[in-house]
């Protein structure tokens, strides 16, 4: 929770940046930023939180920075950074037929939160971005632009898959403290299920620019997790 709390006023001026930025077009005042700012900030820092929460989302904008200039439209992909996980409830999976998934509950609210806000195209633009982080793939029928930007947007995801040994460790272990409710073995069939799923991929990343940087090092931690799962 240290961290976090540290973490609290640079991402906090990053989202006043975004939301007053130019091209949303937007003059929110302070007490509506706060406004807007407080239910996330009270989301990501969550208790049961230790890998979807601020730092996520300040690791997400290091990679933003580094990709902006290819992206067709940023501040919608900034939108969806900072709501991807705004709900990130483990008791309640996207794989339980009575309930929303996390990414959709995320993508809605969004919606309530910035609706007649932010111009209603970079929200529709963000609200879709969401829900593809539901399987991280692409739809072949989307526009060439939202398709460049989804690419960009699932990898940089997806980055903390290419890390070091040790960042990678780290993420493992936390995403398993998330999920501290479920029982070993379910967890390790349900964790082996995903992870196997993606190494069977032909490619991890949609964009040749995260491509090679992590393809090799992403497949390493892989397949090392899946190994160490399996013992």
């Amino acid at each position: 929770m240290t961290t976090q709390l540290k973490l609290i006023p640079n991402v906090l001026a990053r989202f006043s940046d975004l939301i007053n930025g130019q091209a949303l077009n937007t003059s929110l005042s302070s007490r509506q930023i706060e406004t807007l700012w407080q239910p996330l900030v009270s989301h990501y820092t969550e208790a049961h939180r230790h890998y979807h929460d601020l730092s996520h989302i300040a690791f997400l904008f290091k990679q933003f920075d580094s990709i902006k200039p290819n992206l067709i439209h940023p501040d919608s992909v900034g939108l969806a950074i900072f709501y991807h996980d705004v709900i990130y409830d483990t008791q309640n999976s996207s794989n339980l037929s009575s309930a929303l998934s996390n990414e959709r509950q995320s993508a809605n609210f969004m919606q309530q939160q910035l609706n007649s806000l932010v111009p209603q195209s970079l929200i529709n633009q963000a609200y879709n971005l969401i829900l593809l982080t539901e399987k991280h793939e692409l739809n072949d029928d989307d526009n060439h632009d939202f398709q460049n930007d989804a690419r960009y947007f699932l990898d940089m995801d997806l980055s903390i898959l290419g890390q070091s040994d040790e960042a990678y460790e780290g993420y493992a272990k936390a995403v398993r403290l998330e999920y501290a409710q479920v029982p070993d073995e379910l967890y390790r069939q349900g964790r082996m299920q995903v992870l196997t799923n993606f190494l069977n991929r032909p490619r991890l990343y949609f964009t040749d620019y995260f491509y090679d940087r992590f393809e090799q090092m992403a497949r390493t931690n892989l397949e090392r997790e899946i190994k160490n799962l399996s013992v």
